[in-house]
């Protein structure tokens, strides 16, 4: 039992590294609200909710295609990279949508 004497208590264990970018439950609906009416850094906070805090790596790509919708160049590729490396139903329509959108004049 000499392993015992290196155990930390739980007050001691470092969070998570995705932790810092964890949205409190109760902030969530407020963060999406600003994201759904364009502002980018709320956009950007939920990506790195959903990507580093949560693992959820289809509502990430969802927030990273409107994050692509707000002209951020390497969030159209990396949201079309995904897209073709994840070949599912409707995925071929959906990066033509996206180039037809991305690829417009912006008004």
């Amino acid at each position: 039992l000499a392993s015992a004497g290196f155990q930390s208590p739980p007050e001691q264990i470092a969070p998570a590294p995705g932790e810092a970018y964890r949205i409190a439950p109760g902030d969530l609906k407020a963060v999406e609200g600003s994201a759904l009416a364009g502002d980018v850094p709320s956009i950007n906070r939920l990506v790195d909710h959903y990507m580093l805090a949560v693992g959820d790596e289809l509502k990430a790509i969802f927030w990273l295609e409107r994050l692509g919708d707000t002209g951020d160049q390497e969030a159209r590729a990396t949201v079309l990279h995904y897209l073709q490396g994840h070949p599912v139903a409707g995925a071929t329509e959906h990066i033509d949508e996206l180039r037809r959108r991305w690829n417009a004049p912006r008004k």
